[in-house]
């Protein structure tokens, strides 16, 4: 979501313009199905300090619930390590929700769960695919 528009001269990332889409967004799904059990799932591959923005703050509400990237190849390798620190860390560089909502107890993070080799733990963390198990071979 946050290169949804493109402005000349920016690096397109984080514009208003995509903030004022996804309001305009959210309003409609809140309004055309109130209690209907629709979500807009936010996908915005930053740091939580980032994502944060997206889930917007009282008159200007976006999404009910975003994926935190950043937490899952640290699952991962907290695994792999037997260490919560990679985990840890992450969580308490998570703002908290009601930090930039009044809409807290209507949004969520959420976590998704991929194959070891789906996560870009190599991109991510560095040494985190020579700590990682692989099961092709059964070692490390």
């Amino acid at each position: 979501m946050p290169y949804l528009y493109e402005r000349e001269g920016t690096n397109c990332e984080n514009l208003p313009e995509t903030h004022a889409f996804l309001h305009e967004l959210r309003n409609t799904i809140d309004r055309e199905y109130l209690g209907q059990g629709r979500i807009l799932l936010g996908e915005a591959n930053q740091w939580p300090e980032q994502v944060i923005e997206y889930f917007g703050g009282g008159e200007t509400p976006e999404f009910h619930m975003s994926f935190h990237f950043p937490l899952m190849p640290r699952l991962y390798i907290g695994l792999a390590k037997a260490d919560r620190t990679p985990i840890a860390e992450i969580i308490y560089r998570t703002p908290p929700l009601w930090a930039s909502s009044t809409t807290a107890t209507r949004s969520a993070w959420a976590t998704i769960s991929r194959s070891r080799t789906a996560t870009g733990c190599g991109r991510r963390c560095s040494g985190a695919r020579s700590r990682a198990p692989d099961s092709r071979r059964g070692r490390r």
